[in-house]
């Protein structure tokens, strides 16, 4: 059987015989999930963007090439009189062709190719740091649905082991009727009870497979055609965290943290983009090229050098291009601190539902237990005669909803768990699967 451990598998496909731990799943997801492939084209392309700003401070070297023909029927000497005499090609020119090298230099731009660069490097920042709360984010939901579905396989292994107890419980009625020691009526409880178990299995089966399938979307690749078999365990695992700390490292690692703070930094560079335009900007050109013709006297070369100033003297545009830039810096400030309050709630809240989940894992093992030793009990009274069949179904049912519930609950603390490592900005595969 193979088993999908430390390495993502480059397949589309999951081999038919794949064990899939948690760690494997990750790690196929931030291979192939297309959201988050999406998200990363997003961050390279603005990488890319960011390197072109900033070679906008470098002096360009264009060439340049022209050619033009002219019909000496279609030229004209002067207004009305044709050029079509025997000769003409000798005195009038009908080929020529230029070519030039153009260098610019830009010299001063009142600061705005800089501050260009620093949104351009701004954004790139901000894009890079969305991908990795995107990455965040299919983590967390990956991890989650595993849980789920190692929560929705207990279940199905609980509701068959009360299915077969059922059937058991029925044989055993069975017995007694045809010796007179049951009633009819008991047996048909127990076929109620049956059948209404077997139609919780049902739906616990078609709940399994959609939150498979459900896995399959979120890891990208396609699973096995089957009950797909998961790797690891449905287990609870105690944690310690300190939460006054846990803010700081929020407010230090969490990716929408550092995006906000990127849009802060790009809006404060647009502004000093939009205040440079006031200001005079001055470039150097140089040109260095020639001509040739059909006559030698078309041969020639041609340079020059000069430097452009332009000084902006009416433009009403610039300064409501300045007021909206301000007021995007006073909008992102204001989404910076807006984030900073709900990352602190967010905080608080992942520790509180932590803790209730921890509580709640303590009180279903503790209804189990008793939930366990209550059906053995009344499983002995039945067999003594001490006991009637509901009292039997009772306990049955009360034995398998906690142990759903006991499900329910672990997979609640690990899920939870994983919020409190999303919201502390630590979440990784590292930390969701150690």
């Amino acid at each position: 059987m193979a088993l999908v451990g430390n390495r993502p598998l480059a397949a589309q496909t999951l081999p038919a015989d794949t064990v899939l731990s948690l760690r494997a799943a990750l790690e196929l997801a931030l291979e192939h999930n297309p959201g988050l492939l999406a998200a990363r084209a997003g961050a390279g392309a603005a990488a890319f963007g960011a390197a072109a700003a900033g070679r906008q401070r470098v002096p360009k070297l264009q060439l340049g090439a022209s050619y033009m023909y002219t019909a000496a029927e279609d030229a004209l000497m002067m207004p009305g009189v044709l050029l079509n005499g025997p000769g003409l090609d000798n005195i009038f020119n009908r080929h020529i062709g230029e070519g030039a090298l153009t260098l610019t230099v830009p010299l001063y731009t009142g600061g705005e190719l800089s501050k260009r660069a620093r949104a351009a490097d701004a954004a790139a920042e901000g894009a890079g740091a969305g991908a990795r709360a995107a990455a965040a984010e299919v983590l967390f939901r990956v991890a989650a649905k595993y849980h789920d579905i190692l929560r929705l396989q207990r279940a199905v292994s609980a509701t068959e082991a009360s299915i077969a107890s059922l059937l058991e419980t029925r044989r055993i009625l069975q017995l007694k009727l045809e010796v007179g020691r049951a009633a009819p009526f008991e047996v048909m409880r127990v076929n109620t009870r049956l059948a209404n178990t077997q139609l919780d299995l049902l739906r616990e089966r078609n709940a399994l497979q959609r939150s498979l399938t459900d896995l399959e979307a979120l890891v990208g690749v396609r699973l096995p055609d089957r009950e797909f078999v998961l790797a690891d365990t449905l287990r609870f695992v105690p944690v310690e965290l300190a939460a006054d700390t846990l803010l700081q490292q929020a407010l230090a690692q969490r990716p929408e943290f550092q995006a906000a703070r990127a849009a802060v930094a790009r809006e404060r560079a647009l502004i000093g983009v939009a205040t440079s335009q006031y200001l005079p900007h001055v470039s150097l050109l140089g040109s260095l090229g020639g001509n040739v013709g059909s006559r030698d006297s078309d041969l020639g070369q041609h340079s020059f050098v000069a430097v452009r100033v332009a000084i902006p003297v009416f433009n009403s545009p610039l300064a409501a291009q300045a007021n909206e830039a301000r007021a995007r810096l006073d909008a992102a400030e204001a989404t910076l601190e807006q984030l900073r309050l709900e990352i602190a709630l967010e905080v608080d809240r992942a520790l509180l539902d932590l803790r209730a989940a921890a509580d709640q894992v303590e009180v279903a093992r503790t209804a189990l237990s008793e939930a366990e030793e209550a059906l053995r009990i009344e499983q002995l009274r039945f067999d003594q005669g001490r006991a009637t069949v509901n009292d039997v179904l009772d306990a049955n049912a009360e034995l398998l909803r906690a142990q759903v519930g006991l499900a329910g609950a672990t997979a609640a603390h690990s899920t939870a768990t994983d919020a409190v490592h999303r919201a502390a900005g630590t979440i990784s595969v590292r930390a969701l699967s150690p």
